[in-house]
């Protein structure tokens, strides 16, 4: 799984065709043997029921084309610097000097073809990047806290934090993160395989608050009944034992999967940095400081070296104790500040280079 998201990714930002192979990739069908085969049609034509658009999925896997014993599936192939059956070690360190623009085994910046496609990708990242303005819309972030995957520091409290400095008390968006939950529901199907308790005593379904954000939001437009505030909901996992699956209890709603409440209490509301308002820090003092400690990336504007992306909200302790936590209303009137509106808006790296930027531009279909 992790080698197929990077290689999905670097493929969908860099917008290179499928006949491309990047980095000595594909994806196909593979038999007992870890060699492609042909796909059956009848599993072709599920594909867009039974497939999530990232290998492996509905019998198709991420091959190594480069493998010295022909193309085989990723994770059983050799990679060709080691002569080891390393998971594709060289692949993985192709997709990483991609996203530096710098061999990772060398630490020399890339040349020609390989520093084009490495710009190609910064470049369309940077079109992407977050400049954390929803214009007043009202929007609703629903965030399992347990997810490793995609972690709350590096996704919704983030993105909520960079909202807070550029819109102020003005913005719409509130934010929920449940407690016990992560973005991969459907892997609770495991439990069924293996008839072991292997998420479902540990975590709740967080779809349960999907829907239930959907009808807070549909309430709110068609009623004009106001969006709860932002605040931590806890969800209680079901425990059970390490027996089979049928030892953990059945999901109580009433004690499982509290409601997102219009009302929450004071220790679960998500508040950021509220004592240093209570201290009488303008909102310039506080952004100044976020940019001291965690750097340029708080502007959503990387420098031109690396594509990092950093957790930058402060309370995180008090957050995980369940006390104050990330981000929110600041009670001084004003939009964004002087720093956040003096900040560049997002664009590509430049690279000093005019010709590289021209078939770069070129290559993604843009006017020079």
């Amino acid at each position: 799984m992790p080698q197929a998201i990077g290689v999905t990714y670097a493929n969908a930002y860099g917008r290179f065709s499928v006949a491309r192979n990047l980095c000595g990739y594909s994806f196909g069908a593979t038999d007992g043997d870890d060699k492609p085969t042909e796909l059956l049609r009848k599993v072709e034509q599920e594909l867009f029921g039974a497939g999530n658009g990232i290998p492996p999925t509905a019998d198709v896997n991420v091959i190594n084309n480069d493998s010295p014993d022909g193309p085989k599936r990723d994770q059983n192939s050799i990679s060709p610097s080691t002569g080891r059956a390393d998971q594709n070690l060289d692949g993985a360190l192709c997709l990483r000097a991609l996203a530096t623009g710098t061999d990772p085994v060398t630490g020399r910046k890339l040349r020609g073809r390989d520093r084009l496609d490495a710009l190609r990708i910064a470049k369309s990242i940077a079109s992407i990047r977050a400049e954390g303005d929803l214009r007043g819309k009202p929007t609703i972030f629903v965030t399992g806290r347990r997810d490793a995957i995609l972690p709350p520091n590096h996704t919704s409290r983030a993105y909520v934090g960079l909202n807070r400095l550029v819109e102020g008390p003005r913005t719409g968006l509130r934010y929920y993160e449940v407690l016990n939950a992560h973005h991969l529901d459907a892997l609770t199907i495991l439990d069924v395989l293996f008839d072991a308790p292997l998420f479902s005593d540990k975590l709740i379904p967080l779809h349960h608050y999907f829907f239930q954000a959907l009808d807070i939001m549909f309430d709110h437009l068609k009623n004009g009944t106001p969006l709860p505030p932002s605040q931590v909901v806890r969800a209680v996992a079901r425990g059970g034992s390490d027996g089979p699956l049928a030892d953990v209890p059945p999901l109580d709603e009433a004690v499982n999967l509290p409601a997102i409440d219009p009302s929450p209490d004071a220790g679960d509301l998500i508040e950021w940095i509220q004592e240093q308002e209570a201290q009488g820090r303008s909102r310039s003092e506080v952004f100044g400081q976020l940019l001291r400690e965690f750097g340029e990336e708080i502007r959503q504007a990387p420098v031109a070296e690396g594509i990092g992306i950093t957790a930058y909200l402060i309370p995180i302790l008090a957050f995980l104790a369940g006390g104050l936590l990330v981000a929110v209303f600041l009670r001084r009137q004003g939009g964004a500040t002087e720093e956040a509106a003096a900040a560049p808006a997002p664009g590509p790296a430049p690279t000093g280079d005019p010709e590289l930027e021209r078939l770069v531009d070129e290559e993604l279909g843009r006017t020079p």
